[in-house]
């Protein structure tokens, strides 16, 4: 059995009295189930039917997001290509940004995580990096 590393988005939709489940990867994927795990199943099936026909017709099947590797998010022909990447770390992505001198930083921002202490201020915890960027 092949692993399933897609991301899968679930709403509730009162409209349809159902839940939607969407994959980012795949922008036109949008399947309904009358239960969370019905629409995770549709979703899983969903995206087998897009890989398939993306293979078929020579197409490139997207990578599925995963933490620390390099994506592209958009591609405008004649533009620039813009990928996010996300870091462990503030350190790792300083590290990266050393290695990779011909990146242009679009965005970046700490990705956090906040508890609220008794003293009645927040605490917060860096986790990790994400960054928007194009190559130079």
């Amino acid at each position: 059995m092949i692993m399933f590393k897609y991301s899968i988005n679930l709403i509730w939709s009162d409209e349809d009295e159902s839940y939607i489940a969407t994959i980012p990867e795949f922008p036109d994927l949008a399947v309904f189930g009358k239960t969370p795990e019905e629409a995770v199943v549709e979703a899983k099936i969903a995206a087998s039917g897009f890989i398939k026909e993306y293979d078929e017709e020579g197409r490139i099947i997207p990578e599925p997001i995963l933490w620390g590797k390099e994506f592209r998010i958009k591609t405008v022909s004649g533009k620039k290509i813009y990928y996010y990447k996300m870091f462990d770390s503030s350190e790792e992505f300083e590290d990266w940004q050393e290695k990779n001198e011909d990146v242009c930083i679009s965005s970046m921002f700490p990705i956090t995580t906040s508890k609220r202490v008794f003293s009645g201020t927040s605490e917060v915890s860096i986790y990790g990096v994400f960054c928007v960027y194009w190559r130079g």
